[in-house]
């Protein structure tokens, strides 16, 4: 069990979020601010469909421990994932050469 004091302290998560490739297989990487918990999931595709439903499983482990996930940092591949994930959380896209 996750302690009581914890979750005071991190009841709202802001996360990092990108797609990293390992012998050129896709992986959605997530990193949560301030906890520096870690998540990889294999991704099939780079669709806009599967990104979402990718952060939104993420978010859900979240949301099991108690916690909500108030933000979401991504580069400009996930602005396909604004629409979908935007009514849950606020999405933060950056521009090109900027780094979340």
């Amino acid at each position: 069990a996750i302690p009581r004091d914890f979750l005071k302290l991190h009841t709202h998560v802001t996360l990092v979020a990108d797609v990293m490739f390992v012998n050129n297989i896709p992986f959605l990487v997530t990193l949560s601010r301030g906890i520096k918990f870690v998540t990889a999931e294999h991704v099939r595709s780079r669709t806009a469909k599967q990104l979402a439903k990718s952060i939104k499983r993420v978010m859900q482990l979240y949301g099991r421990a108690g916690m909500i996930v108030q933000t979401v940092l991504m580069d400009m591949e996930f602005d396909k994932t604004v629409d979908e994930l935007s009514e849950r959380t606020v999405v933060n896209t950056s521009a090109a050469r900027e780094h979340v």
